[in-house]
């Protein structure tokens, strides 16, 4: 027979918000990104702004597929948060039956 798991649900919750806030500091470096591009767009008008138009259209770009990767991120946590509470759940009740 297998040994129950035992999960320390405290140091669970504290991960799961360390990355959580993590993420969220991710998407608002991205914001910012974004900010500073624009604002460098607008200072450089005239005859460097066509080039670095392009290279901001680049740089956006990339700063696209990274905030999708973070999003996935995010919602990776999400899921395993919930498949987690779904696991204890199922845990407890089977516990609970086997006792009665």
């Amino acid at each position: 027979m297998t040994k129950p798991i035992h999960l320390d649900h405290v140091t669970a919750a504290t991960a799961i918000s360390d990355v959580k806030s993590t993420v969220a500091k991710m998407m608002e470096n991205t914001q910012r990104l974004h900010g500073i591009q624009k604002g460098l767009e607008a200072v450089l008008l005239g005859c460097m702004g066509d080039a670095y138009h392009e290279l901001m259209n680049s740089f956006n770009r990339d700063l696209d597929a990274y905030d999708t990767q973070v999003q996935k991120l995010n919602n990776a946590i999400e899921g395993a948060t919930t498949e987690i509470l779904h696991t204890d759940n199922r845990a407890a009740n089977n516990l609970r039956g086997a006792r009665s």
